[in-house]
């Protein structure tokens, strides 16, 4: 049996999409028990991995933590010791957050720079990540675990900091196929969870500038859970804003809706790990613009027309865009990423059956 650790799938986004992905891959062929800390499942998940034959169980005292407000960093702690006491199996894959479980397991982790960071403003921390670093080293050399990140650029953050991440796994995109050219138009989207982070308020605010000239534009924003307060914030500016509409929480299904429905999606985040929400959009339709760092700009690669610097660069890119006044041939640039993207479902399919199934016979 191959065990999966992953905190939620309350809210399906890039990482818990990911997560689904692994598990459908390597229940082919094993057994497969789920651990999760959140004990709320999208029903239509839940439904699937039932009929897979998943077994689901949810990690009670890590729960009973989370359900009362305690650190995300404390209830991982608990959730191990609980995953070491369980009925795991021979191994465990984690698909965001880290595993500290001293036995043979694998980890694919969604987010994982984090823990090569050891600068910090407490000393505490400080020697807890450096502890970290040391225990990584000794369960990939004594336990043959095995590190696998999402992007060449979370690959190449890790190897600056002293370890060489095993592989690079692009996550699988759904795909859409797409018939006839793409669509030329102002219907705008994004997707993100409502943090900061995901500068989700900064994209509005460009959009604002730009309706004054090309009244027509309407922005779609599909948000999840994360910061009331910021998701107050945006409830407010849709309020303001007639041609601003924000959806919550929707479903994957809705999620495509939106992505056909729309002509352009801006990914406001810096430093994405991979940025899976860009994928999706052009498979469906969209000319994607991203920030011009992380993982994100792997997905564009060389076409520089839709990378942007900054909010002012973005605003001028848009403009161009919907003024027709694009250097790039867009059909072409598209068919290119799109051959790209399938590329990566069969890499995928390739590393999940290398690392986490080969590994256990």
């Amino acid at each position: 049996m191959i065990s999966v650790f992953h905190p939620s799938l309350a809210k399906i986004a890039g990482a818990e999409r990911v997560c689904l992905d692994i598990i459908d891959t390597i229940s082919k062929s094993h057994d497969v028990k789920l651990f999760l800390v959140d004990s709320e499942i999208d029903e239509e998940v839940e439904s699937k991995l039932i009929n897979q034959g998943i077994e689901i169980e949810i990690l009670s005292f890590a729960h009973a933590l989370s359900a009362i407000g305690i650190g995300i960093t404390f209830i991982r702690l608990v959730a191990n010791v609980e995953l070491l006491l369980s009925k795991s199996g021979r191994r465990i894959v984690s698909t965001k957050g880290f595993l500290f479980i001293p036995v043979k397991h694998d980890i694919y982790l969604h987010d994982p720079e984090r823990i090569w960071k050891t600068k910090s403003s407490s000393y505490i921390f400080t020697y807890i990540f450096w502890a970290i670093k040391i225990y990584v080293h000794v369960i990939h050399r004594l336990y043959n675990v095995g590190i696998l990140v999402n992007s060449h650029w979370t690959f190449d953050q890790i190897t600056d900091q002293g370890f060489k991440p095993d592989a690079v796994i692009y996550p699988k995109v759904p795909n859409s196929p797409i018939e006839g050219e793409y669509r030329v138009g102002p219907r705008l989207v994004t997707v993100g969870r409502f943090v900061e982070s995901k500068r989700l308020i900064p994209i509005i605010n460009v959009v604002a500038n730009i309706v004054q000239d090309y009244p027509e534009v309407r922005l779609t924003i599909a948000g999840f859970g994360g910061d009331p307060k910021y998701e107050r914030q945006i409830r407010r500016l849709e309020s303001k804003y007639d041609w601003l509409d924000v959806k919550v929480n929707v479903s994957n299904y809705s999620l495509i809706n939106i992505y056909q429905e729309s002509d352009i999606y801006i990914h406001g985040r810096k430093f994405e790990t991979y940025g899976i929400t860009i994928a999706e959009a052009i498979l469906n339709g969209c000319v994607s613009f991203v920030h011009n760092s992380g993982g994100q700009k792997e997905i564009l690669g060389k076409y520089s027309d839709w990378i942007y610097e900054d909010d002012s660069d973005l605003q001028i890119k848009l403009r161009k865009y919907l003024s027709n006044d694009l250097e790039s041939d867009i059909q072409g640039n598209f068919n290119h990423i799109k051959n790209q993207l399938e590329k990566q479902n069969c890499n995928f399919q390739y590393f999940v059956e290398k690392y986490l199934i080969d590994n256990s016979k």
